[in-house]
């Protein structure tokens, strides 16, 4: 009736609208109970805020996230985006992983409060619980647990929490966690490595991702195969696939003890050295596996060729 419509704050209009609409309206029909319009009100302006609360999340998370991952993504193609690049990220391929991960655990964090809904309150009533969280969780995540975690590290790993880094004559002269590239004949070479733009770059850690029928890998693995019958002509041993192919981290400070048999015979006639030396060299520095049962025994390069430049002509 238009004189109550006229006076009416209130209106549901049956069967028109938005769903949701709809369906308040025929909640008031099925219960013959006009104070249902003091639910629905409610209820409509929670659905309002519920909603208005995801999508402003969304919005800010997406320009937030791709704002951080872009620059990655495309750095190698465009070099000036390398200055919003505020997550310090080394590839795309980081990039990509860091936004799935933040989406996995940001979409199970918003189930609850899509199913339960946001209720309307008074601004003041959300803002001192935020800022409290905000102050705790930053001393919790920020300072106190990072303090502990690295004074834990220091105390039970110092050389590990360190870098594991290796020193010679009190200088670091690499780490034992990552391969370096030895091209004199006169050393042990390591396993190739496909990181750029450089070997065993540590901030890009990274394989080929060549396919088995690609053919640069072909290629690739041919001219390793020619470098090493090169440096040792007289060698006609078969060469050991580590020595030809990168590694899936391309940061490989081991190689196995197959190859390590392999080089030693170049070895010891550079350095005029006995070929039983050179083979005793390798049994001293072998490592077996990870509690006796996890991996291959191997050798890792930088320490035998520490040990090499040891031996008294």
């Amino acid at each position: 009736d238009a004189p109550a419509l006229a006076k009416a704050d209130v209106a549901v209009a049956m069967n028109s609208g938005t769903q949701a609409a709809k369906e308040a309206g025929n909640m008031v029909d099925l219960d013959s109970d006009p104070t249902k319009l003091i639910e629905i009100v409610a209820v409509g302006k929670q659905m309002l805020m519920t909603r208005g609360a995801l999508s402003t999340f969304s919005i800010a998370n997406d320009i937030a996230k791709y704002f951080a991952i872009i620059p990655a993504a495309f750095a190698s193609t465009y070099p000036a985006l390398g200055m919003l690049d505020v997550m310090h990220l080394t590839s795309p391929a980081s990039a990509i992983l860091s936004a799935v991960i933040f989406n996995a655990l940001i979409i199970v964090a918003l189930i609850p409060l899509a199913l339960k809904g946001f209720r309307s309150k008074p601004m003041k009533t959300y803002l001192r619980p935020a800022l409290v969280l905000f102050v705790l969780l930053t001393l919790i995540t920020g300072v106190a647990y990072p303090l502990l975690i690295t004074g834990i590290a220091q105390a039970v790993f110092p050389a590990q929490a360190n870098g594991s880094v290796v020193e010679r004559d009190g200088k670091p002269v690499g780490s034992s966690l990552i391969g370096q590239t030895f091209s004199a004949p006169k050393y042990f070479w390591s396993r190739p490595s496909a990181t750029s733009p450089m070997t065993n770059n540590g901030t890009a850690s990274s394989g080929s991702n060549l396919g088995p029928t690609n053919p640069a890998l072909i290629v690739a693995v041919q001219n390793r195969i020619d470098a090493l019958q090169k440096a040792d002509p007289a060698n006609k041993q078969s060469i050991p696939v580590d020595l030809v192919t990168a590694s899936a981290s391309g940061l490989d400070p081991h190689i196995s003890i197959a190859a390590a048999r392999y080089q030693a015979n170049r070895i010891a006639t550079t350095r005029k050295l006995p070929v039983e030396t050179v083979n005793s060299l390798i049994d001293q520095t072998q490592e077996g596996a990870v509690f006796g049962f996890l991996g291959e025994p191997r050798v890792n390069v930088l320490a035998i060729n520490l040990a090499l430049d040891a031996i008294k002509p």
